[in-house]
């Protein structure tokens, strides 16, 4: 911290303003900055209250240690989309938790809560699920396609919510995809990836519209999203799920 900083932190602390608090945010401190003037001043009138951040390999110990605090057993894949929704933002984690403390698990899956109810929570505050806007997808519906994408953006879900869903479904369609081209009926190929009866029209149209090539290429895609909500670039992320959805209601992919 240089100088200027450190006169303009001591000068408010010895003419604090008593409506307002100061509010300093950057690196760990060092161990000589934390023993200048101003930070021992803050210790010593118990004003001091340093909140690290976790980073990427602390935040999965730290969720652990709240799921057991709440008593809540997750599965792994349940797990994994809790942190990779949440990205080691402490908040969202803690709402998401309270939220799910609110969830009956599977009585077939013991205690253990899953990957659709996490799913589910993750998604809840919007008027219609993730799930929604994949079966609309899988229809081939494009107009309610378009309009619920564009209501879940603008309801604030979170694009990682639904990337997670429609990732999983084209995971799921690209192997029973493979299945068939090696020879598999789509009746054996829904059967060996147990894919739910209610399911089994979606899917089936779904699959016989799409080849190997362009699920593989809708994967793809996803990729680009996971890693363009993480930064890498500055487009939007509901625009890009918009163009992948797209694609898996049979449109041609304009990327």
């Amino acid at each position: 911290m240089d100088g200027g900083l450190r006169d303009a932190i001591s000068h408010w602390l010895n003419q604090p303003t008593p409506d307002k608090r100061l509010l300093i945010i950057g690196p760990n401190l060092g161990k000589a900055e934390a023993n200048q003037p101003w930070a021992k001043t803050l210790e010593s009138k118990q004003a001091w209250i340093a909140a690290q951040s976790l980073n990427t390999a602390q935040f999965p110990r730290w969720l652990d240690g709240e799921l057991a605090f709440q008593t809540l057993r997750l599965d792994p894949d349940a797990k994994a989309a809790l942190i990779q929704h949440t990205e080691g933002h402490l908040l969202a984690a803690s709402q998401a938790i309270e939220r799910l403390k609110l969830v009956q698990p599977d009585l077939l899956a013991g205690d253990v809560i899953g990957l659709d109810q996490v799913m589910e929570v993750l998604s809840q505050s919007a008027r219609y699920s993730v799930y929604d806007l994949v079966d609309r997808a899988l229809s081939g519906d494009v107009g309610d396609l378009t309009r619920m994408s564009d209501l879940l953006a603008a309801e604030g879900v979170e694009p990682m919510s639904a990337l997670w869903a429609i990732h999983r479904e084209i995971d799921l369609l690209a192997k029973m995809r493979y299945r068939m081209d090696q020879g598999e009926s789509a009746n054996q190929a829904m059967g060996a990836l147990r894919v739910w009866r209610s399911r089994e029209g979606l899917v089936r149209t779904t699959i016989n519209r799409l080849s190997l090539m362009q699920l593989r290429r809708l994967l793809s895609l996803c990729h680009d999203i996971d890693r363009t909500i993480k930064g890498a670039s500055k487009e939007p992320a509901w625009l890009m799920i918009k163009d992948v959805l797209l694609g898996l209601a049979g449109h041609p992919l304009s990327r």
